[in-house]
């Protein structure tokens, strides 16, 4: 048996090697959140004919996942959904179980009260530590966006981007995380998240990772 963590981040062709080696597999993962990484489709990639005209190729693409196809052919029925997450307090995770998972996402017990205030050594209690979730409103012209374009034609060197900063919202995270540090919270249990590459570089405060 052939077990596949993650698979619905996986191509498909990637899985089929495991697969000629099985008699039985297991798909374990998530269709509804991150697809695999596609830089080249190839439902773009044109082919000649027999007369030398140029066809796209039609239904070929590896946006479709192993996971995908099953589920298509044989329905939600092959299909088990673990209903218990451990990772989030239950106000972080009401969202995307309204919204993902028909309302059927349970917060386990060792985590569904779980505040920052609560950790295994001494921090203290702030309206910072006291939360699960906090929005910080940023629209407005008081947070202006920058695009990784408009620096580039600036500079007039390297490629066009299309990834974005904001040194505003970078200044509203460093004084969040000063704040949670100055409460007892250790440096090494925070993490900064941003899907931009260009905002990374506005957070010189913490040691980058990539993945």
């Amino acid at each position: 048996m052939v077990i596949i963590d993650e698979a619905s981040q996986a191509l498909e062709a990637q899985c089929w090697v495991p697969l000629l080696r099985s008699k039985k597999v297991v798909l374990a993962g998530d269709h509804l959140q991150l697809p695999p990484t596609i830089k080249s489709l190839n439902s773009k990639v044109k082919s000649k004919d027999k007369m030398g005209e140029e066809d796209i190729i039609k239904g070929m693409t590896l946006e479709t996942t192993l996971f995908d196809r099953l589920l298509k052919m044989h329905g939600p029925g092959i299909k088990r959904m673990l209903t218990i997450q451990y990772r989030m307090h239950q106000k972080i995770m009401r969202f995307p179980s309204d919204e993902l998972y028909e309302s059927k996402l349970t917060a386990a017990e060792e985590v569904r009260t779980r505040l920052l205030k609560d950790l295994s050594y001494e921090v203290e209690e702030t309206e910072d530590t006291i939360e699960p979730l906090i929005f910080f409103d940023t629209q407005g012209g008081d947070f202006p966006e920058k695009s990784e374009e408009e620096e580039v034609k600036k500079a007039a060197k390297g490629m066009v981007g299309e990834s974005k900063s904001n040194e505003m919202e970078a200044a509203l995270v460093k004084q969040h995380v000063k704040n949670l540090v100055e409460a007892g919270v250790k440096p090494e249990d925070i993490a900064v998240v941003t899907p931009y590459n260009a905002q990374v570089p506005q957070i010189p405060l913490f040691r980058r990772t990539s993945s």
